[in-house]
């Protein structure tokens, strides 16, 4: 699979971050949006959760306003099957991604698994890894304070 579009308003070098948010809260999401100052894009086919509704569509458009974005185009097929990850339209994902970083605005690939192994979100990071040198961050898989940190806490 290639992307395809103009590799000058994909900057280079850029770091694309992913968020799974199985098991993590909305505030966690937040700090990270604030962190980065970026912008979310829900990578799920479908962009509803049935048991955590902050993450459903509408709630994360008027929690987020312009700061998040629904591409369906990078939504795997087979999300419900577990099969091999076949991307919506990844060509026009691209594109659409391409308009978002021109600027070097900041992204968080959203989708609802909790770990990035195996998951549709780490594949389509490193689809522009190793075709655009992006650098890949998953961020934290937990909202756990480790242990040493919470020993000094006050």
């Amino acid at each position: 699979m290639a992307i395809n579009g103009r590799k000058d308003r994909m900057r280079e070098p850029y770091t694309v971050h992913t968020f799974g948010y199985a098991s993590r809260t909305i505030d966690r999401l937040d700090s990270e949006v604030n962190r980065l100052s970026a912008v979310i894009v829900d990578v799920r086919i479908q962009p509803y959760d049935r048991i955590d509704h902050d993450f459903d569509r509408p709630a994360l458009q008027a929690r987020y306003g312009s700061k998040y974005v629904w591409m369906r185009e990078f939504g795997n097929k087979h999300s419900k099957t577990n099969g091999a990850t076949d991307f919506v339209n990844l060509d026009l994902g691209a594109r659409r991604l391409g308009a978002i970083v021109a600027d070097g605005t900041s992204v968080i690939f959203l989708c609802s698994c909790k770990s990035h192994d195996g998951c549709h979100r780490a594949e389509l990071a490193n689809l522009f890894n190793d075709q655009l040198g992006w650098k890949v961050s998953h961020l934290p898989q937990d909202d756990a304070v480790p242990l040493i940190e919470s020993l000094f806490a006050e």
